[in-house]
């Protein structure tokens, strides 16, 4: 039918621009922004934010307009109940939000393309690459990107004298903090290397940790990066941040989002100690920090939204608030009503 696609899409700028938030767990503050960025860009005021978790009890559920209850991430059943909520929805925009989700719904993205859903996440390579610790190691070696040493610890390599003291011991295929230990000695060594499945040894590097903030739109286009010191770091996530406009990093967050055809947003980390810079992992995903860069002026949120309504967004590249210093603090949800789930 003639016209039929501009239909939809001003049907869809007259409803607001739904949003569904997948694997939520704790991430309340992520769901909050989203429903701040509807407010902020006026006329999607009526787009909704949907959560789903398989824990019924997760906080972030209950900060969202509406939710659902689905099956683990690696179920047979996950992507369908996925479909199934989009259409019931009417979802216009799927935000993954852990690691193990990414390679799953680049797989299957073209299934919720077909029903009109923008789904947040980069190519399958990208997520394969992003994912495995040694296959970053060997993209930033490729690519003249400084990196600390990496060694994959099996076959020869699976001993200790080869490694100098300290070293950072961390599993190939890991999310935050989970699983790594600096490791000072042999006995710590021995302790820890058979807790982690496929372990990798990397140089330990000094300095102040950072992450970059990158959003791309979804067409790969470099739309807004945003360097900030990691000042505390709590189970993988900042407590305490500050945004840096250190041009040599945005210069590389850059470049790496663009060799990686990056979708979405995605945060880059690494250390410096003023000179010298080195990168470590990137997470093609929103990042825990990710409240800084909104404060700061770059709202990845609304910008989404925007971009999913078919708005033309223009790269922003070193447009944010300067040394804006965040603290953190927990905050709790209460209900009454879920004895029953």
């Amino acid at each position: 039918m003639e016209g039929c696609d501009l239909n939809k899409k001003e049907f869809r700028i007259n409803r607001g621009i739904n949003v569904l938030i997948t694997s939520v767990g704790r991430r309340a503050p992520l769901v909050k922004v989203f429903k701040q960025a509807q407010k902020s860009v006026g006329r999607f005021f009526n787009g909704k934010v949907i959560t789903v978790n398989a824990d019924p009890y997760c906080a972030g559920l209950y900060v969202s307009d509406a939710f659902h209850i689905v099956p683990y991430v690696h179920d047979k059943d996950y992507i369908p109940t996925i479909l199934g909520i989009c259409q019931e929805e009417k979802i216009d925009l799927l935000v993954p939000t852990i690691d193990d989700e990414l390679t799953i719904f680049a797989i299957h993205r073209d299934k919720f393309e077909e029903i009109g859903v923008k789904v947040v996440c980069s190519s399958l390579e990208t997520a394969q690459i992003c994912n495995n610790k040694l296959k970053t190691y060997e993209f930033f070696l490729k690519n003249n990107i400084p990196t600390p040493k990496t060694y994959p610890l099996n076959g020869r390599r699976s001993g200790f004298t080869h490694l100098k003291c300290p070293f950072i011991l961390k599993p190939r295929d890991g999310r935050g903090s989970y699983g790594v230990f600096k490791i000072s000695n042999k006995h710590e060594f021995e302790l820890y290397k058979n807790t982690i499945t496929d372990p990798i040894a990397q140089e330990y590097l000094t300095g102040r940790e950072f992450t970059i903030d990158v959003l791309c739109n979804f067409e790969g286009m470099v739309i807004a990066v945003v360097p900030r010191e990691r000042i505390t770091v709590r189970a993988g996530v900042s407590d305490q941040g500050r945004t840096i406009k250190d041009w040599r990093l945005i210069s590389y967050g850059t470049m790496i989002a663009q060799l990686l055809k990056i979708t979405g947003p995605a945060n880059i980390q690494g250390f410096t100690d003023g000179e010298k810079i080195a990168f470590t992992e990137i997470n093609p995903r929103f990042s825990g920090g990710i409240p800084l860069t909104i404060a700061a002026g770059v709202d990845f949120p609304a910008l989404l939204i925007r971009m999913t309504a078919g708005e033309k967004v223009e790269p922003m590249i070193g447009d944010f608030k300067e040394n804006l210093m965040m603290l953190r603090y927990e905050m709790s949800v209460f209900r009454e009503d879920l004895e029953d789930l």
